[in-house]
């Protein structure tokens, strides 16, 4: 009995910060409710559920969507929720497909009130909530405009990205500038996936494996460009928070020092010891 009331206390006595964590803000929700296409929330048997994974909709294996309730809107569930696992704060961020389905002056608009929205939702926690902002990813100039004017926002401190990027991976040109702009302005970026990799083998097993295995096998590729293409190289400030644990780079760092070390003909941006160096930072 003792011993379990020393462990209960111990337990008490940790307050944890939750990074990964995420909400589907009233301005957003409104926004897939009046789509035709995925992403989008539909009504079915009485219950909101969100359609977001690529060819969801033809999978026969699973229902349609996942159920989205309160908890991923209303701060005071929020806070609950914290209140029982002992979460003292948490960073909460727009959960995927972020604004990858809007481009130009469109995407500028809804990335800044989706912004303003999650600084007031912050605001209202009295301290608990702290947020990681969206960026209009497919309009490069909007989103250098959005990285200046989130950096005053006092809850904001840094972005959620998705590995594709705007459409071509982080590692792309098209990219380049706004990573740049990030690390200048000191922000960090929480890196997650959305699109699966290697698809073609999660088929009639529901949302399992796509989600188990294609969402941390997209971040596992995704950073490692970053690596080995010299991104990290070229803007050495840039700080990555990666989801899942690190997908699966915690097991592969070894194998992926061994391969590039015995191929170093093809990357002329650094020597073995630097990226060998490179990928322990990482994680």
């Amino acid at each position: 009995m003792a011993t379990s009331a020393a462990t209960a206390a111990a337990r008490a006595a940790v307050r944890l910060v939750d990074v990964h964590t995420h909400m589907y803000t009233p301005k957003y929700m409104n926004i897939l409710r009046s789509r035709a296409d995925i992403p989008k929330v539909r009504t079915i048997d009485g219950e909101d559920r969100l359609i977001i994974l690529p060819g969801e909709e033809s999978e026969t294996t699973t229902k349609v969507g996942r159920p989205i309730g309160r908890e991923y809107w209303s701060v005071d569930t929020k806070i609950a929720y914290m209140d029982r696992h002992n979460i003292s704060h948490s960073i909460v961020s727009l959960a995927n497909p972020w604004l990858d389905f809007l481009e130009g002056s469109a995407a500028e608009s809804v990335a800044q009130e989706l912004n303003d929205e999650l600084q007031d939702i912050c605001e209202t926690s009295k301290g608990r909530l702290y947020g990681f902002a969206t960026l209009p990813v497919r309009n490069t100039q909007a989103s250098l405009k959005e990285i200046q004017r989130i950096k005053k926002l006092p809850s904001i401190k840094g972005v959620i990205l998705g590995t594709p990027g705007a459409g071509k991976g982080l590692d792309h040109e098209n990219m380049r500038e706004v990573l740049h702009s990030i690390a200048e302005q000191n922000l960090t970026i929480f890196l997650h996936p959305h699109y699966g990799l290697g698809n073609e083998q999660y088929h009639n097993t529901g949302h399992a494996l796509f989600l188990a295995l294609g969402f941390p096998f997209e971040t596992t590729a995704a950073v490692s460009r970053l690596i080995v293409t010299g991104v990290l190289d070229e803007i050495p400030d840039l700080k990555i928070l990666i989801a899942h644990a690190g997908a699966a780079l915690p097991s592969l760092i070894g194998r992926l020092d061994s391969c590039v070390a015995h191929d170093l003909g093809t990357f002329k941006v650094f020597s073995m010891e630097e990226n060998r160096c490179r990928f322990n930072i990482v994680m």
